[in-house]
């Protein structure tokens, strides 16, 4: 875990690029996941200025919960590299933080409201489906 003007950097920028790679996602779909700005995200795969810790967990959650494994310097054979391989277990568990649990109940909560207005439509064309 290296340190940046106070910050402790828990993943390194080429380890999310990585990350992201191997799952095969965009940074706009890991900004969306984690609740990272696009922009900090681009700043901080570019190596320009040092992100909060708090920007750095939320990445490396998001990315473990997606099936990452974050391989520390000292862990490779003789401190080699760093890197990201996929998680052993075949059984992700789903583990927001507060923050994304919060962002997941509103989004099923207008998910639901936008289906309740949907329904009586839905079932309206279903019956003159059945008419035809």
């Amino acid at each position: 875990m290296a340190t940046d003007n106070g910050t402790k950097i828990s993943v390194s920028a080429s380890q999310v690029r990585a990350a992201r790679a191997l799952l095969g996602i965009s940074q706009d779909e890991l900004a969306a996941k984690s609740g990272v700005p696009k922009r900090t995200l681009v700043r901080f795969e570019l190596g320009e200025g040092v992100p909060r810790q708090s920007t750095v967990e939320a990445l490396a959650h998001t990315l473990e919960r997606a099936g990452i494994a974050f391989i520390a310097d000292m862990d490779v054979g003789g401190g080699d590299g760093e890197g990201v391989r996929f998680r052993q277990s075949r059984y992700l568990e789903y583990r927001p933080t507060p923050k994304q649990a919060v962002r997941d109940k509103a989004w099923a909560d207008a998910s639901k409201k936008a289906w309740e207005k949907r329904k009586p439509r839905v079932a309206a064309k279903e019956k003159m489906k059945d008419r035809v």
